[in-house]
């Protein structure tokens, strides 16, 4: 995977009383990600379920002052992927995505809500080539969520991750023989919203999806 993002610009507001947080507004604002997947595999057998790879630090870290609250917002990545191309086969996918998106969280008393939405989503996708023996099963996915943004205030964790998701995959099936590759984007978001370690509201969510699919001739 490889890309770039731009057109980051966060605003939050947080708001106390007696000592407790009420109401708090996050947005880490229009984010543009602009990024290639692509992915080969050959007799890599099965990953056994789904690879999941996340850096124990977040890559990037910077405080942004909310009035006298210091918000801190880390950038990190994750790495999503599942195998399943045993001996004798082999999967090659690409493609190059560009997904515009808005995002953020409030906090009014106990009432949490999110708002998200995708602005843009465009996709330029070579051709997938999943290929086996005949009777030979063939899947082989792969995703990257980046930006992926931790926000927290007093270092106390106000929202695990907001993150764009950009997800490709291939697949190779008989009776009849079908091929079949898409191409998704995702805005995620999970929260915990806490203070002093005691936690409050915690969920996690899809806030907008788009897909792209392309089905060979002879699938049903």
């Amino acid at each position: 995977a490889e890309g770039s993002v731009s057109s980051v610009r966060s605003s939050g507001r947080a708001q106390y009383s007696g000592g407790e947080l009420t109401g708090a507004d996050v947005n880490p604002g229009d984010v543009t990600v602009n990024a290639k997947l692509s992915m080969a595999a050959a007799g890599a057998g099965s990953s056994d379920g789904q690879i999941d790879f996340k850096p124990p630090q977040v890559m990037l870290k910077y405080l942004l002052p909310v009035g006298p609250v210091p918000v801190t917002i880390g950038i990190g990545f994750q790495m999503v992927a599942s195998v399943n191309v045993p001996g004798e086969a082999s999967a090659t996918f690409s493609s190059q995505i560009d997904v515009g998106s808005n995002a953020g969280f409030s906090l009014s008393g106990t009432k949490v809500s999110t708002t998200g939405g995708m602005q843009n989503f465009n996709v330029d996708a070579d051709p997938a080539d999943p290929a086996a023996y005949i009777g030979t099963l063939v899947d082989l996915q792969f995703g990257i969520a980046y930006p992926r943004f931790e926000v927290s205030i007093f270092e106390t964790g106000i929202i695990p991750y907001l993150q764009s998701n950009v997800i490709i995959g291939t697949s190779l099936t008989w009776g009849p023989v079908c091929k079949r590759a898409y191409v998704k984007g995702e805005i995620q978001a999970g929260y915990n919203f806490a203070m002093l370690g005691k936690s409050m509201h915690e969920s996690s969510m899809i806030l907008a999806e788009k897909r792209r699919d392309a089905v060979g001739d002879s699938c049903e």
